[in-house]
């Protein structure tokens, strides 16, 4: 049925109405409403909002962008459509108002056909004004240079010089008399904000101005005569060899934040002083006659000479200008009095403000524009994006004026912002030349008929100083002057900050007639409080008036303590120059939404029971980069006030945020709200307790999850320096950096072979190092140090280097080196490609073999024997270019290339840095030998193959071939595939099975990291490679213990609790990827079968084994003797853990069930629901909100009479992960750990908080630690008085990350925002993959930042991890 045509026929109406202007807050809430005028509504109808309400940062970077690309904005950018809510014959939409900007908003009905039915009249205007400013904005102006000596004087502002300096003067001397500084008026501050109860601090321009007596007018110059809008005036600071000016401006500030006050500075910008630094650099921004002379600016028929007017054609001084505003106000400014900016277009100011809000959007523009036209003012207060305006009460008197300037005030205050009432200013007579009355009552009036509280004075107003402020003198202020109207003054003060009635969204209403001498204003705040002002404008004569006030007024008292009531509500009788503030009932609390919001997001933050979507900060998380999850708040919390800044650099545009905090309850908080995703952000942390201090921090807003893209930075030295890896399948490794040549370690090799045919054993290091030059047209370049190239690392290594090869070198060619290592042989293979457009071209290329003889774990050191064995060792080939380096019988290094020459000509490299080496306490330096070097000839047709072999037959080399690089994405797999290859790195042949290398450069395979790590290949579902590592593992299984470490054949090593159990999870794991029948498989010659193993592991753990693991009978838990668990540095012991570590209980959980189910008939079921009672019993701290990591005890101690170890380490997340906890008690650990414990792609062992249990570390009866905060943030120094302290007590694991991701999924299980937060957790593994060695996950971090990697920076478990919890989430 086709719909009816309504056109015409509909009349919506839009509320609020269409085309008004409105003034609201930040926190507020708008309600928009449309109805039809008619009885009847036609069926089909829905409604839209259309706003720009939201869209702040894109409106302000579109303006931006159109400035600095020379771009038209867009007509209608911005706008967005939002649908409305039906509600009875209307539609509404309820915002919440959350950005500082100037917004549009309209409605539209739709109908069944599609048209669209607009209401009457133009857009809806709505101002939203930061939240700090709806109320209180009471405005203290000081001059700085009058708060030096004359500070105390009546003084005039060009005072008389001694004789001798008044000759001088006459001579042309340039005389500059000593005035006041910014030390001088910080000294003042406590007046300012505590004693006269001020919430902004108003200074004049602190600039340098001209000093030549041609470009200064009067004694000091002025301070509007700029000389670089950016300096500090040198006047205005003390000398100090410890502070710049720049220093003491900002001493100024924090010290203005620390009272509780704001910072508002005068900066001039359409104008400089004669000389100033864009006269000189930038003469053509600047207004020039047609006599081609520069233009000095004027009003009210002044000319002012000692200016220079600015143009404001050229949009490179709009970006000179904005940059001006901003550098302020990282200095602490926040707000700008704009002087004179009526003179400026309003585009600049538009571009300007919209600059400042992308980083500060709280920031305040106060408009001065008493020279310009209302239309101006009205334009700028609106699309330029400012905030207020002066106010020209000032300057009103007579009754009439008064009252028909005040309507106006109260008008233009609801529709654009308000005006401010400054009762005196810098250019006008003193008040206080007409007597104390009149000064009272004009600073009375201006404050109780403020729009928002926003009244102002000028310094010495409050000490009725009575010489007018020359801006070219330094006038007197009278300060301490017995007579003054201090108290008067912070009464007002305190009432404008305070009382509800000068908040935003108050009604004003004029009572009194326009002629009326006394002035009667009521004050009605929003939620429904009054006041009634009355001000007699006659200090000459009493007056009264007649108003007809309700009964409830007879009550009324004077809140400025001159009346105490009324005795009639109709006449009211008024002394001369008297004001009185009166109220008839106590106001209603003040309403507060930011703190409302705040208080909300606290509950949400400690609902352990939904997922919070928040991210605590407190002073203590300044010693790690803190992680903020995609979507997430960071939410700061500190006990005494503070300001908070963020700021990345990293990005094309910089990111800025800035937030002062918020008292909730008895705390401070601040929240900020990033947008850049995978972005690291610059912390300030500025408190304000008794003293301002200052903590730099980091923190790192992540991607969504684990992108693909990631791959592209962990595969290639684009953005950082890496580490290249490449393994052969037997032990053997190539660890080459993306320089040519460099070595940062003594692991560091071309090639480290493994010896043994069989099994993993220490690897051996024969080829440490290749150097290479090349030749290109008769120029050698240096690969090795001064040209640098690109790593691309996969699974082989491609080092691309750029080289200018044309005489003008506007083109570059590309050499190309390919590694590869050859599977199940200790070989490699490199080849070098020369890419050009120049066929003919050929380059040559030098390369040398630096050879050392030696386990992995050594070093060589070349004395001159050692120099003989190794000439003695080395010999040319008899067929082919190259050599044999051969040093014993059971070793032999072949290096052969395919063409070019080999040249023996030895060098001795002596004292090669291992800097790694050195910060962990060990040998800084070795040596190397270097026989000789090749020379290959490379072009765009032909590569040049260097194979270098240990033990192995030397294949022809020219029978081996390599595929060209052409880019990256021709050789990067898709993420998982990627990550799956860089795990294959750890697989190593063990026997006629298979085994993990535990990490490289210098693991071999552990018992208990192999079977943590076999888990990724497992839910990866690489069954066959996972059933023969398994397999071997399980064969060793005896008494129900198995290796922990494995040397070469030896397995006698068996003293650990958690691999066993390790090993029962992936049986069980393995048998969950294939079936059931995977149990009976048999694993070794005596018929066993995987069940076999895994009752004689639960068995023999419930009776006790021989090596001291044994259950408590009481509590079905699981006794471990000391350091048997991961956590297992020994001399020193750093974490012995004795007794019953939590992740042993969990893993024991999981196997009773698992026996249980292999074995019903046994007594397994009653033990697990026993052994889950005591978990939840024995190991929850209710006064810390987690899982105890440990009950301590000796051997035959119970579970019961052990004591709780309630220190906070990432073990209790195992138990979270494996499914064996309370749901409610799974949250609020996991929330723990979260808060105090995860790193960008790690997680802490311990957490920086006070011990709950003393744990000392002693080593040779010396006490290493203090015992009471054991948490050691850095792994470097001595292995057994620095390392091993830190092992496991501060150190960040990279294979708890997952771990974490799976308990946050364990924890909240249908919880989609749980859900998201697991997988942006899970990406900041990004952040390590592509740094380091390249695609791979170092063993640990410290836990402090920077969190620099160290240990194994390839290790295995890690990867496997990330693997298994991918698969998991995907």
């Amino acid at each position: 049925m086709k719909a009816p045509d309504l056109r015409g026929t509909l009349t919506p109406v839009f509320e609020p109405a269409s085309g008004s202007q409105l003034v609201r807050h930040v926190y507020d809430s708008i309600t928009f409403r449309l109805r039809l005028g008619q009885a009847e509504i036609p069926d089909g109808l829905t409604a839209k909002l259309r706003t720009t309400l939201g869209q702040a940062r894109e409106l302000n970077e579109a303006i931006v962008e159109s400035v600095e690309n020379d771009e038209r904005i867009v007509p209608n950018g911005g706008w967005v459509d939002r649908p409305m809510e039906r509600e009875g014959a209307e539609w509404f939409f309820r915002y919440s108002l959350e950005e500082v900007g100037h917004f549009h908003a309209t409605a539209y009905i739709e109908d069944a056909a599609g048209f669209q039915h607009w209401p009457c009249g133009g857009n809806l205007s709505i101002t939203v004004q930061p939240h700090h400013i709806r109320f209180g904005n009471t405005i203290y102006c000081a001059f700085t240079r009058l708060f030096g000596a004359t500070k105390t004087t009546a003084c005039a502002a060009i005072p008389d010089l001694p004789d001798a300096a008044v000759q001088l003067e006459k001579a042309g001397w340039n005389i500059t008399p000593p005035s006041g500084t910014l030390r001088d008026l910080k000294a003042e501050l406590p007046h300012v904000f505590n004693r006269l109860n001020c919430k902004w601090l108003h200074l004049l321009p602190v600039n340098p101005s001209p000093t030549t007596p041609d470009t200064r007018m009067g004694r000091y110059g002025s301070p509007y005569a700029t000389l670089d809008l950016t300096s500090i005036d040198p006047t205005l600071v003390e000398f100090d060899c410890e502070a710049t000016g720049v220093d003491q401006f900002i001493e100024l500030a924090d010290e203005t934040h620390r009272l509780g006050g704001y910072l508002m500075l005068d900066l001039v910008i359409n104008h400089t002083g004669w000389g100033s630094y864009l006269q000189e650099h930038f003469p053509n921004y600047f207004r020039k006659s047609d006599e081609g002379k520069f233009e000095s600016p004027g009003a009210w028929g002044t000319v002012w000479e000692d200016l220079v007017e600015l143009g404001m054609e050229d949009s490179q001084l709009w970006i000179h200008l904005a940059d001006a505003f901003l550098i302020w106000c990282r200095r602490g400014v926040d707000g700008f009095r704009c002087d004179a900016g009526y003179k400026v277009p309003m585009p600049v100011w538009r571009y300007i403000v919209a600059k400042v809000r992308l980083e500060f959007p709280d920031t305040v523009f106060l408009l001065e524009g008493l020279g310009g036209g209302w239309s101006e003012t009205e334009s700028l207060l609106t699309e330029g994006g400012m905030q207020w305006a002066y106010s020209e009460l000032f300057q009103e008197f007579k009754p009439q004026q008064v009252s028909g300037y005040l309507d106006h005030v109260i008008k233009q205050g609801e529709r654009i912002g308000p005006l401010v009432h400054y009762s005196e200013t810098h250019d006008n007579n003193r008040l206080a030349k007409r007597g104390r009355e009149w000064s009272l009552m004009r600073n009375r009036l201006s404050a109780l008929t403020s729009v928002n509280g926003t009244f102002g004075f000028t310094c010495g107003v409050e000490w009725l100083a009575d010489q007018k402020i020359d801006v070219h003198g330094c006038a007197g202020l009278n300060w301490g002057a017995e007579g003054h109207i201090i108290e008067e003054l912070a009464t007002l003060n305190k009432l404008l900050n305070s009382h509800p009635c000068f908040a935003g969204g108050t009604t004003l209403t004029r009572l009194s007639s326009k002629d009326s001498p006394i002035l009667a204003v009521l004050r009605l705040s929003v939620n429904g409080d009054e006041l009634l002002a009355l001000v007699n404008l006659d200090i000459e004569e009493p007056h009264s008036i007649e108003l007809e006030l309700p009964d409830r007024w007879t009550s009324a008292t004077d809140l400025l303590g001159q009346a105490a009531g009324l005795a009639d509500c109709q006449s009211i009788r008024l002394a001369k120059g008297a004001a009185i503030c009166l109220q008839h009932t106590p106001p209603k609390s003040k309403m507060n939404p930011k703190a409302e919001r705040l208080g909300q997001l606290l509950d949400q933050a400690s609902d352990a029971e939904n997922y919070p979507n928040i991210v605590r900060w407190t002073i203590a998380d300044s010693t790690r980069i803190a992680l903020v999850p995609y979507g997430h708040q960071l939410l700061f919390e500190h006990t005494a006030p503070f300001r908070v800044s963020a700021e990345n650099t990293t990005m094309c545009d910089a990111d800025y945020y800035t937030q002062n905090s918020q008292p909730v309850s008895d705390k401070h908080y601040a929240v900020l709200n990033f947008r850049a995703s995978g972005t690291r952000y610059d912390i300030v942390f500025i408190s304000f307790g008794e003293t301002t201090k200052r903590t730099k921090a980091t923190v790192q807003y992540l991607d969504k999850d684990l992108d693909s893209k990631f791959i592209r930075h962990a595969y290639s030295t684009e953005t950082h320096p890496l580490v290249g890896l490449l393994t052969n399948g037997v032990g053997g490794m190539l660890r080459m950096h993306e320089r040519m040549g460099r070595i940062t370690s003594k692991y560091d090799c071309v090639l480290a072979a493994n010896l043994d045919d069989s099994v993993p054993v220490d690897r051996w290091v024969m080829a440490k190092r290749m150097r290479c030059w090349v030749k290109v047209n008769g120029f050698l370049f240096d690969l090795n140090s001064s040209l640098d190239g690109k790593l691309q690392a996969g699974n082989r290594l491609v080092w691309v280097y750029e080289i200018p090869s044309r005489e003008n070198q506007q083109f570059v060619d590309e050499l190309h080196v390919i590694a590869e290592i050859r599977d199940g042989k200790n070989a490699v293979d490199f080849w070098f490609h020369f890419e050009t457009e120049q066929p003919s071209v050929v380059a040559e290329i030098t390369v040398r073999l630096d050879l050392e003889d030696r386990s992995f774990h050594g070093e060589t050191h070349l004395d001159d024997s050692a120099v003989d064995h190794f000439r003695r060792a080395t010999s040319h080939l008899e067929n082919g270019v190259g050599f044999e380096f051969q040093p014993h019988p059971d070793r032999r290094l072949e290096a052969r290339a395919d063409c070019g020459e080999y040249y023996a000509e030895e060098e001795i490299c002596r004292n090669i840095p291992h800097p790694i080496e050195s910060s962990r306490g060990q040998t800084a330096q070795g040596d190397a030998y270097s026989p000789g070097w090749f020379t290959l000839p490379v072009s765009n047709t032909k590569m040049a193959h260097l194979a270098i072999v240990v033990n192995e037959p030397m294949l022809d080399v020219n029978e081996r071939t390599a595929t060209s690089f052409r880019s990256p994405e021709n050789e990067i797999p898709p993420r998982l595939d990627y990550l799956c290859e860089r795990m294959n790195t750890f697989i190593v042949r063990r026997g006629r099975g298979k085994t993990i290398i535990a990490g490289y450069p210098w693991f071999l395979d552990w018992g208990r990291d192999t079977l943590i790590a076999v888990r990724g290949l497992i839910a990866n579902a690489q069954v066959e490679t996972a059933t023969s590592i398994i397999e071997r593992f399980a064969a060793f299984e005896k008494g129900g213990t198995i290796p922990n470490a494995i040397f070469g054949d030896d397995d006698s090593n068996r003293e650990t609790s958690d691999a066993p159990l390790w090993l029962a999870i992936a049986i069980e794991e393995l048998a969950d990827q294939t079936d059931e029948t995977f149990y009976g498989q048999a694993i070794d010659g005596a018929g066993r079968t995987y069940r076999d193993v895994v009752l004689s592991i639960a068995k023999h753990y419930r009776e006790g084994t021989a090596n001291g693991i044994a259950m408590d009978p009481e509590s079905m838990l699981i006794f471990s003797p000391v350091h048997f668990t991961w956590m297992d540095t020994n001399h020193p012991a750093g974490t012995k853990r004795e007794g019953y570590p939590i992740e042993i209980q969990a893993l024991w959980i999981r196997l009773l069930g698992q026996a249980g189910k292999l074995d019903p008939g046994e007594r397994w079921q009653l033990m697990l629901g026993q052994a889950q009672e005591s978990l939840a019993k024995f190991y929850w701290c209710e006064n810390r909100s987690w899982l105890a990591d440990c009950l301590l005890a000796k051997p035959g101690q119970s579970a019961a009479q052990a004591k709780v170890d309630g220190n906070l380490r990432c073990n209790l997340l195992i138990a979270v992960s494996l499914g064996v906890v309370d749901e409610h008690l799974a949250k609020r650990s996991v929330l723990a750990a979260i808060r105090h414990l995860v790193v960008p792609g790690a997680v802490r062992s311990l957490a920086p908080l006070p011990s709950a249990q003393p744990h000392p570390v002693e080593h040779n009866g010396q006490l290493l630690n203090d015992p009471a905060s054991p948490y050691w943030g850095h792994y470097e120094g001595d292995e057994d008085t620095r390392r091993k302290p830190a092992y496991h007590n501060g150190t960040a694991w990279t294979w708890f990350l997952p771990q974490l991701c799976e308990a946050i999924l364990r924890a909240w299980p249908n919880d989609d925002k749980a859900t998201k937060a697991a997988k942006s957790y899970l990406s900041s593994s990004a952040l390590l993959l592509k740094e380091g060695c390249a695609g791979q996950l170092p063993e640990i971090l410290d836990g402090d930042a920077p969190h620099q990697q160290r240990g194994c920076d390839a290790q295995a478990w890690a990867m496997s991890e990330l693997i298994r919890v991918l698969n998991q989430i995907d």
